[in-house]
């Protein structure tokens, strides 16, 4: 009996030494569609309560035109153009503009002073979504206002400043100038050919002035010769010299040759030099023994052994 626990025993631990090692558990994930569901629920009652905010504001003001956009925002005309002799701007236009901020309540935030002359290029650069998209509604020269929810105003996070997170805002917006791409384009080809042509006249002045002072050179050359000119002279004169030479020595030598002074050497001439007088010294009394003997230079003094100086 004894024998099969311990078979058993053996046979138990064989199986386990024969397992797998355990798996390191992965981390669970909780996130789940659970918290963006709950996320998109509260951004739609969000959503609809300022709506449901602007609509009241709406029916308070019957004599005001609303329009609606085509993302869901209100806005109307303060000022606006009706001749509509201009068009709307496009993508890559430049809107020159000012614009305030209020709050439902009609408080302001950010006065005109605050975002006044400011520039932005349509679908070109990062602005408020809610500007982006209603300054392609408003032409040059009109005045319009947007009630902008806080999704298309500073959603959640705020400016950081006075606007705080899911804050709508009633914003008034006052177009300047708008510049249109084709003209910007065409500005920007003249301004290049204009650059073009000034630098191609530059370059033929200078090349006319360089031409000029080429020609101009040899006649302001200086009337002295510098020692390379010397040199070059007299290597070019030295040929005649040579040939008159030649022709010299091929003649036979007759006895009336004049001889060739020999050329002195000039003296140099030292200037005198300078007499030192000799500077006197008086005579120095000393004594020494009790006797006074007068200075005389050191190689002469006498030379005393054991001298003793005298007290007073």
């Amino acid at each position: 009996m004894k024998n099969n626990w311990f078979l058993i025993l053996l046979t138990l631990l064989g199986l386990a030494s024969c397992q797998k090692e355990q798996e390191a558990r992965k981390p669970v994930s909780y996130a789940s569609g659970s918290f963006i569901r709950q996320s998109i629920a509260r951004n739609k009652q969000i959503l609809k309560e300022q709506e449901a905010a602007f609509t009241a504001l709406i029916k308070k003001q019957p004599q005001v035109q609303f329009f609606t956009s085509k993302h869901g925002f209100k806005y109307f005309f303060n000022q606006r153009d009706t001749l509509q002799t201009k068009a709307l701007p496009v993508k890559g236009d430049v809107v020159f503009f000012d614009y305030e901020v209020r709050t439902l309540k009609n408080q302001l935030i950010y006065n005109i002073d605050k975002f006044k002359n400011r520039q932005y290029q349509i679908d070109k650069e990062n602005i408020m979504l809610g500007l982006r998209e209603g300054l392609k509604l408003v032409k040059e020269g009109d005045v319009a206002t947007f009630y902008l929810p806080s999704q298309m105003a500073y959603g959640f996070h705020g400016d950081g400043d006075k606007i705080i997170s899911n804050t709508p805002l009633i914003v008034k917006v006052s177009i300047h100038k708008v510049l249109r791409q084709v003209d910007l384009l065409a500005e920007q080809a003249r301004l290049a050919k204009l650059d073009s042509i000034t630098k191609a006249i530059i370059n033929d002045s200078i090349a006319k002035a360089v031409s000029a002072t080429a020609s101009a050179a040899p006649a302001t050359l200086p009337s002295k010769s510098s020692p390379s000119n010397t040199l070059n002279n007299s290597v070019a004169t030295k040929p005649s010299t040579v040939q008159k030479s030649t022709t010299t020595e091929n003649t036979p030598k007759s006895n009336t040759d004049t001889k060739v002074p020999e050329i002195k050497k000039p003296e140099v001439v030292l200037p005198p030099r300078k007499k030192v007088r000799a500077i006197k010294v008086p005579p120095i009394k000393m004594e020494v023994q009790k006797e006074t003997i007068k200075n005389t230079p050191l190689l002469e003094q006498p030379i005393i052994i054991n001298s003793t100086k005298s007290r007073k």
